[in-house]
């Protein structure tokens, strides 16, 4: 498992086009980094409490639209391996 930046979460799904908004890759990467950090000290740790995107407390990944999921999926291809 790799304890990537923010910055390397982001460069790859580049090769998704959102245009101008970046929900989806924030929602996936919000919830990568919820599923993978490894502590407080961690790179994806400090992804998840500076993440933009602030679920409620009944939010899933499951519930989230299909591009997500996807988007979380290249993540976990690219960065690690299913908890």
């Amino acid at each position: 498992m790799l304890d990537p930046t923010g910055e390397e979460l982001f460069a790859s799904l580049i090769h998704w086009d959102c245009g101008e908004d970046n929900q989806s890759k924030e929602i996936a990467i919000y919830y990568f980094a919820e599923a993978w950090h490894s502590g407080q000290n961690s790179n994806l740790y400090e992804v998840l409490c500076n993440s933009p995107y602030k679920p409620g407390p009944i939010a899933r990944l499951s519930s989230e639209n299909d591009v997500v999921n996807v988007m979380y999926e290249d993540l976990v291809r690219h960065f690690g391996k299913n908890p």
